[in-house]
């Protein structure tokens, strides 16, 4: 066993034990032993399953919240907020599991299957080897375990090292929700990016599913290739503000999906394209709505700034800002105590700047003015992501043009892209990613369909 402890304060949160590729491999025998019974658990068992996990995650959700500001930082307010979503996430989830329906397509229009009936229905695939980051340590799994239960797959969870603790709560739920041994599994690593690698290579194992980012999901697409992938990576999420924006509400959500969490989610607002005709406005209205937020230690209830992961994080942002001179930091960063980093807002970059190409993970916000829409289109294309936008306007014509142009899965009107709508379909174009995540999605990823022909 070994000891989680917190970066905060170095009180134990949790003793998780220390799994070893042989450990793994043992994992992986007891989700292909278990791979039948599960699949042939009837929807009212998977139901209850989940339903008890709902309960479970219900009365610990104190505790959990406690852990995450504890073990990665992030505030209580928002860490409140994602469990609050997984509830939603399982309710959702037995939703899809009472209304998925089979289907029953007619062959008779053909002449040699005139008496032919065909009933379809889809079959879990297999093992699924689940690999989640740190900074939604509950949903983000949630998110890849459910649609297993729901449908009777196997899964193996290897979280973030950052995310032992909450994971470990997590596999207590599972324990006491009555599932079977091999339903959920998780894999406390002692060699991440090793454990990573087995699971994407094993043959035991029918579908890879990752979270991450891009240059790490790359390496373990090759090493699943041949098998379904579900990749959600990167991104540098971008907001174009029009010149008939109503500013002021731009301005405080811009600055909200900029900063919340220290930047550290892949659809963070990272880059805004301001029509020139009000980027003066806008940007007074941006630096009065950011300098208002504070970073604060994480236990304090009620704020959204908290610390980065740690202090390379940390080092990492601040020297891609050291090259800036006093014209294009409009908020310098500050550090306070190694890992809490003040709010920043930059201007005038090159497009090749890493703050513009590659994903920031910190608390900063990229302003660049722009003539019009097409070119602010033109600019938020114009790096390796396509996950999701923003778009503030009124006018339907620009709504619907951002949508036709703009690459990845989703495009906000009037409101910022670090939403996310955990019933919806969710993932990105490039470097962003392969597939969509969703429950219903996910669902059929983890299932074939398989015919039946009666003659």
């Amino acid at each position: 066993m070994r000891n989680v402890i917190s970066p905060l304060d170095g009180t134990v949160l949790a003793g998780v034990p220390v799994s070893t590729a042989t450990m793994l491999d043992q994992q992986l025998d007891t989700a292909a032993k278990g791979f039948v019974e599960l699949g042939n658990q009837p929807r009212y068992q998977r139901i209850a399953w989940l339903r008890a996990l709902h309960s479970g995650l219900l009365s610990d959700m104190d505790g959990l919240t406690n852990i995450m500001a504890h073990e990665i930082g992030k505030p209580i307010l928002l860490a409140r907020i994602e469990l609050e979503r997984a509830l939603t996430l399982i309710d959702h989830t037995i939703a899809v599991l009472m209304t998925e329906t089979g289907d029953a397509p007619y062959v008779d229009d053909h002449p040699a299957h005139a008496a032919r009936t065909v009933i379809t229905k889809r079959f879990p695939i297999g093992i699924v080897g689940a690999i989640t980051p740190f900074n939604f340590p509950v949903n983000l799994v949630f998110h890849k375990i459910l649609p297993a239960i729901a449908i009777g797959c196997p899964v193996i969870v290897k979280p973030s090292e950052r995310t032992h603790a909450v994971a470990s709560r997590l596999a207590d739920l599972i324990s006491k929700s009555g599932m079977p041994p091999a339903a959920v599994q998780f894999d406390f690593a002692d060699d991440g990016p090793l454990h990573a690698r087995m699971l994407a290579s094993d043959t035991r194992v029918a579908l890879l599913s990752f979270t991450g980012s891009d240059t790490v999901g790359r390496l373990l697409a090759r090493d699943a290739a041949g098998k379904p992938q579900i990749m959600e990576l990167g991104g540098s999420a971008a907001v174009y503000i029009g010149d008939d924006a109503g500013v002021e509400i731009a301005a405080k959500k811009c600055a909200v999906g900029a900063m919340a969490y220290a930047g550290q989610v892949c659809i963070s607002v990272q880059r805004v394209y301001v029509h020139r005709g009000v980027f003066n406005v806008f940007r007074d209205a941006l630096i009065a709505e950011v300098t208002a937020i504070t970073a604060l230690d994480p236990r304090v209830d009620g704020h959204i700034l908290g610390p980065m992961i740690d202090v390379t994080a940390a080092n990492r942002f601040l020297e891609h800002c050291k090259s800036l001179d006093a014209t294009q930091l409009m908020v310098a960063p500050r550090v306070k105590e190694g890992r809490l980093v003040s709010p920043c807002v930059v201007t005038g970059l090159q497009d090749s700047h890493p703050l513009i190409q590659q994903e920031a993970f910190a608390p900063v916000v990229v302003l660049q003015p722009v003539d019009d829409l097409s070119e602010a289109i033109s600019q938020m294309n114009a790096t390796p992501y396509g996950l999701q936008n923003g778009v503030f306007t009124h006018r339907i014509a620009d709504a619907l043009l951002a949508h036709r142009q703009l690459r990845g899965g989703a495009v906000y009107v009037n409101d910022v892209p670090t939403v996310r709508i955990d019933k919806l379909s969710y993932g990105g174009d490039g470097a962003s990613g392969l597939g969509r995540e969703g429950i219903r999605d996910v669902i059929h990823a983890y299932t074939t369909p398989r015919h039946l022909v009666l003659s």
